[in-house]
């Protein structure tokens, strides 16, 4: 840059018009009276742009559709990734692609839901390449990406930190047999509102590792828990405190059902939610091997533990004050049935907890030292 374009730069720059972009690939001739010739370019602008959700469509054939459903109020633009822009106020769109191959799918727009939910979807979205950006008025992800098990690679971290107003993640990944990795650090810390994380992950058998710790902590409205990480199976831990701040919680149905690669409990994980009603099937079909002491010392509201350990074969005895400071339970059908690696003896819960529906409770736990002194009934 000679010294007259720096002071022309310099000059626009005391104009705050820094966005223009100097190109000097084209190029004017200023002549001046004593022969110097200074070389200065045309200034163009350069156009700000809206941000997108970029998300990737495969398709495997001539003329496969991809479909798109919304909530309304809709208006949303959608760039298709084959060169076809459209803009739509509707509940869904359709749009084929008329050759094989993998496509950026581009939305922006306003829509209170979006959802994948559907048979196109289902079997051509096979990939989130960026968090959720440039949409406004989103308050649900339910079944969002329900069912798309083409879906591959990991979860993007921050995915929804643009959606403050959402209030239910229900079914949002569920059966997203297709995605890896662990669950992001903070995926949830964004949205205060969401009382709902019911079958958020359920199925969802390639994530792995831990469950991050404090995923709930800006979670404070939730009130169910309901199949959230059901059949899970690569998930490895449940950190201390992960439901410390939901507070609101009164369901637990089959929270870790089915989460094969759980061993262990950590204390205290239920101090924090005082007015849960239900722990139906909590823990069922994991690999749990003990029960911390205490561990629903402070969930006094609860009314039903029906197969909260159902066929945890791995668990070798039950804390004998398990349930004391429980007066309210009235239903303990099939909570320890088929954990055959009880050795130890069994809570006399016939006894402490008079009148309770307790059939099948300790159905075939034939190890347990006082076996012969359950009554045939809680067998």
């Amino acid at each position: 840059m000679n010294y007259f374009t720096e002071k022309l730069f310099n000059f626009l720059s005391s104009f705050n018009i820094l966005k223009i972009i100097i190109i000097f690939t084209l190029l004017l001739n200023i002549n001046c009276s004593d022969g110097m010739k200074i070389l200065i370019s045309k200034p163009q602008f350069r156009a700000n742009t809206i941000p997108t959700w970029d998300l990737e469509v495969t398709t495997t054939g001539i003329n496969q559709n991809m479909t798109i459903g919304f909530d309304g109020p809709v208006d949303m633009t959608i760039y298709w990734g084959d060169g076809t822009d459209q803009t739509t106020t509707n509940t869904s769109i359709t749009h084929t692609y008329s050759s094989a191959g993998t496509y950026t799918l581009r939305l922006k727009g306003m829509a209170s839901r979006i959802s994948f939910s559907n048979a196109d979807a289902q079997s051509r979205l096979t990939g989130i390449l960026s968090k959720v950006q440039g949409i406004t008025g989103i308050t649900s992800f339910n079944h969002t990406f329900r069912s798309c098990s083409n879906l591959q690679g990991s979860i993007p971290p921050g995915l929804f930190d643009n959606c403050p107003l959402v209030t239910s993640f229900s079914c949002t990944f569920h059966e997203c047999s297709g995605l890896t990795g662990q669950i992001p650090a903070g995926l949830f810390d964004n949205n205060p509102l969401v009382t709902n994380f019911n079958i958020t992950f359920s199925y969802c058998s390639g994530l792995s590792g831990p469950i991050p710790a404090g995923l709930f902590d800006y979670n404070t409205e939730v009130t169910t828990f309901n199949f959230t990480f059901q059949l899970c199976s690569g998930l490895t831990s449940v950190p201390s405190g992960l439901f410390d701040y939901t507070t609101k919680v009164t369901l637990f149905h089959q929270t870790f059902l089915a989460c094969t690669g759980l061993t262990s409990i950590p204390s205290g994980l239920f101090d924090y939610c005082p007015d849960v009603l239900e722990f139906w099937a909590t823990f069922a079909g994991s690999s749990i091997i003990s029960i911390p002491p205490g561990l629903f010392d402070f969930n006094t509201k609860v009314t039903n533990f029906s197969s909260l350990f159902d066929t945890c074969p791995s668990l070798t005895s039950i804390p004998i004050g398990l349930f004391d400071n429980n007066p309210l339970v009235n239903d303990f059908y099939s909570a320890f049935a088929r954990c055959t690696g009880i050795t130890s003896a069994v809570p006399e819960l016939w006894n402490t907890h008079p009148g309770v529906y307790g059939e099948f409770c300790f159905l075939n736990v034939t190890n347990a030292s006082n076996y012969a002194f359950i009554p045939v009934g809680w067998q």
